[in-house]
């Protein structure tokens, strides 16, 4: 039986702005962003976390510098855990808009 967290058990943040972007020498990275998050699940309470190792956390990685240096809202979507950081949701996704 296969098991995996619904969109509902997931949050999201959106309007925000990039605040803070920390890369631990583990290759994970760490985001901090203003704006409305929907209700954190329980271990998510202090931010976003993705591995940057990857080629998908590269691409994020790039998309939220961009983010921080423009000054421009981000919207960002988890995967309902904290598989990466013990505090911070798993990032699934994230979009730069004006």
């Amino acid at each position: 039986m296969l098991l995996f967290n619904s969109p509902a058990q997931a949050s999201s943040q959106s309007g925000g702005i990039v605040t803070h972007v920390y890369v631990h020498s583990s290759g994970k990275a760490l985001i901090d962003a203003t704006g409305i998050r929907t209700t954190p699940i329980g271990c998510g309470t202090s931010g976003w976390a993705f591995d940057a190792t990857t080629a998908a956390g590269q691409a994020m990685l790039s998309l939220f510098l961009s983010a921080l240096h423009a000054g421009t809202p981000v919207e960002i979507l988890g995967t309902g855990d904290c598989a990466l950081w013990t505090d911070r949701e798993t990032v699934l996704q994230g979009h730069i808009y004006r």
